[in-house]
């Protein structure tokens, strides 16, 4: 279901780009120069099918509220590096289901699975 170049992380998550992505519109104004990509994108992605809603913070700051099984986020835009993601079941912040950090690779855009 995944591509070869998965990356799996020593915690209950999945990282891998979209290789589908449309990166059109990322590139200079006047288009004049070769596509780049200004930041990276992360969206997460509900796939644990034995668990209820869940609120998904990433460093911190609530991104998604009573997200189901198989739904995902919006893309976010984050910057490279290691950002903090934390997931708790809807309305309960004590303790959460999920605490691990994610590297994010620049200009990229991944996935993140949480199973």
């Amino acid at each position: 279901m995944y591509d070869e170049g998965n990356e799996i992380f020593d915690c209950p998550c999945l990282v891998y780009d979209d290789p589908g992505q449309d990166y059109s519109g990322f590139g200079d104004d006047d288009g004049s120069q070769a596509m780049q990509l200004r930041r990276s994108f992360i969206r997460l992605l509900h796939a644990a099918p034995n668990a209820p809603a869940v609120d998904v913070f990433i460093d911190n700051r609530l991104v998604a509220n009573n997200l189901a099984y198989r739904r995902f986020t919006t893309y976010l835009p984050v910057g490279q590096g290691r950002h903090r993601v934390r997931v708790y079941p809807t309305g309960n912040r004590r303790r959460p289901v999920l605490d691990t950090t994610v590297q994010v690779a620049p200009n990229s855009i991944a996935t993140v699975a949480v199973i």
